[in-house]
C-alpha cells in the first residue's frame, strides 16, 4: 500500500514471493501442485479443491499460508486482479463495467472496491494513465510471460 507506483507494487510483491519461496521450510506437495497447475484460479471452489486433495479446509489454508504467505482466498483475489489488469489493457474493453461483468463481480461497486484495494486506483483512473498500461502486470499469470 505504501508503494508510489504500479511498478513499485510489482517489485514489492515479487520480493515478497521470492522471500517466501527461499525460506528453508518444506512446501507440502499438494500446495505446490495446486499453484503450479493453476488449479487455484479466481473461480475455483475452495471446498471442492481441499476435498480433492483430501485435506480439511483449515489444513489447506494453513499449508497454503505457510508456503505462499497469503491465504488461498487472497491468492484467488490476486489472480482475479491480474486478469482485471490484462482486460483493462485490452482496447476492446473500454468500459470497466464490462470488465467487471466478464470477471463475474456481483456489481460495479464491488469490482471498483476490489480493484482499488490492490492498486490504489479506480479502474477508470488506471485506464486513463497510459504510463501504467505499458508496465508489466504479469507477476502472477504464466500466460503473460
Amino acid at each position: 500500500m505504501d508503494a508510489q507506483s504500479h511498478q513499485q507494487r510489482i517489485e514489492v510483491m515479487c520480493r515478497f514471493i521470492l522471500d517466501q519461496t527461499s525460506k528453508k521450510s518444506t512446501v507440502h506437495i499438494s500446495i505446490m501442485q495446486m499453484v503450479l497447475a493453476n488449479e487455484l484460479d479466481d473461480q475455483t471452489d475452495l471446498f471442492k479443491l481441499h476435498n480433492q486433495y483430501g485435506m480439511s479446509e483449515r489444513t489447506m489454508e494453513r499449508l497454503f499460508k505457510n508456503a505462499m504467505g497469503i491465504s488461498p482466498k487472497t491468492y484467488q483475489r490476486l489472480v482475479r486482479f491480474e486478469k482485471t489488469l490484462a482486460l483493462l489493457k485490452n482496447p476492446a474493453f473500454n468500459n470497466s463495467g464490462s470488465v467487471g461483468h466478464v470477471l463475474n463481480y456481483t456489481d460495479q461497486s464491488h469490482f471498483i472496491k476490489d480493484f482499488k484495494q490492490f492498486s490504489n486506483l479506480t479502474p477508470l483512473q488506471f485506464q486513463k494513465n497510459n504510463f501504467l498500461l505499458s508496465e508489466s502486470s504479469a507477476f502472477i499469470s504464466k500466460e503473460e510471460s
